[in-house]
């Protein structure tokens, strides 16, 4: 058998992949979410993101560059954010097909979730990270040019504006619920 046959398994083929834990799984999967909200709540407050500063004619643009990190580092844990929370979803959902079967109570909460608008929402982000950077909103104010609060965009048309990063908090939240409501169904 040559090495291509060994990497690109035949059509007719089943798909091998080896024993994974898949609890363990989505608790990287969360991990990881937690870990790109912490980096969205420091980026928020950090110069770049939290004042305006394009139109001082007095800053260097060394000092430019280093702001405008700030706003690219932003945005990528913000797009990652949202990426390993769909992430979670589907490890559950892989989780609950292969140790619950197809027809089982997991599965049902699980489409259950993925119509809720709060997920609907999540996804949204998701696939807008797909094609170009999230639209993130900000209000400063008028004397101190520091920001107020800052937004995302709307993903759906009856839906709200997330603030960051309390709007990314309760998504993680809801996120953390819907384990719980996975571990609580009877097998």
């Amino acid at each position: 058998m040559d090495f291509y046959n060994i990497l690109m398994p035949r059509p007719k083929s089943e798909m091998f992949l080896p024993s994974v834990n898949h609890e363990e799984m989505i608790k990287a999967a969360l991990w990881n979410v937690d870990y790109h909200l912490g980096a969205v709540k420091h980026f928020n407050h950090e110069p770049g993101m939290s004042t305006i500063w394009e139109d001082d004619a007095t800053l260097e643009k060394a000092r430019r560059l280093d702001l405008q990190a700030d706003i690219n580092r932003f945005h990528a844990h913000l797009r990652a954010f949202f990426w390993e929370l769909v992430a979670t979803f589907e490890e559950m959902k892989v989780w609950a097909t292969e140790t619950h079967g197809r027809a089982s109570g997991h599965l049902a909460e699980l489409h259950k979730t993925a119509n809720a608008n709060w997920y609907a929402e999540v996804s949204s982000y998701r696939n807008f990270a797909h094609r170009c950077f999230l639209v993130a909103q900000g209000e400063y104010g008028v004397e101190s040019r520091k920001l107020v609060f800052r937004s995302l965009i709307q993903a759906r048309k009856d839906g709200g504006q997330p603030m960051v990063p309390d709007g990314l908090i309760e998504y993680r939240d809801e996120m953390h619920k819907l384990l719980d409501r996975l571990r609580q169904i009877p097998v």
